[in-house]
C-alpha cells in the first residue's frame, strides 16, 4: 500500500470517528441532555405563562430540545401549538409563522415524512414572499 492510500484511510476513518462524535454530543445520550431537559422545565413555565411571542418562542425552543432528546413527536405537537397560537393571535397571514414552519418541515423530515415537509417548506417561503414582495 503507498502512502496516499495510507492518508486516505487515515483521513476517513477520523471523518467517521468525528461524525460518531458530533451524533452522539447532539444525541439524546448527551451529556448535555441534562442541562436540555432543565432548560425544558424552565420553557415550560413560559409557555404557560409567557405573552404570545413569548410563548411561541418558548415553544419552538422546546421542540429543538425535544428533537435533540430523540422525541420528534413530541416536538411536532409542540409546533402545531405555536403555529396555532400564532394565527389566532396574529392571522395566517403573521410573518412569523414561517420559521415555526421551517422547524416543523425539518422535524417531518427527521420523520421520513419528506412530501409533507416539502409542502410547508414551500407555504413558508410563500409567506415569506408575500411579505417581502420577492421570490426565492
Amino acid at each position: 500500500m503507498d502512502d496516499a492510500a495510507i492518508i486516505a484511510i487515515g483521513v476517513v476513518a477520523l471523518m467517521v470517528a468525528a461524525a460518531g462524535i458530533w451524533t452522539y454530543m447532539r444525541g439524546p445520550n448527551s451529556p448535555m441532555s441534562s442541562g436540555w431537559r432543565r432548560r425544558l422545565n424552565e420553557l415550560e413555565v413560559t409557555s404557560r405563562m409567557g405573552s404570545p411571542e413569548e410563548i411561541i418562542a418558548a415553544l419552538q425552543e422546546s421542540a429543538k430540545l425535544h428533537v435533540r432528546l430523540g422525541k420528534r413527536s413530541e416536538a411536532e405537537v409542540l409546533l402545531r401549538r405555536a403555529m396555532l397560537i400564532a394565527t389566532q393571535n396574529y392571522g395566517h397571514s403573521y410573518p412569523g409563522l414561517a420559521p415555526i414552519m421551517d422547524d416543523y418541515a425539518l422535524v417531518m423530515e427527521s420523520m421520513h415524512r419528506k412530501k409533507e415537509a416539502q409542502k410547508m417548506r414551500a407555504d413558508a417561503q410563500k409567506l415569506r414572499e408575500k411579505h417581502t414582495g420577492q421570490n426565492g
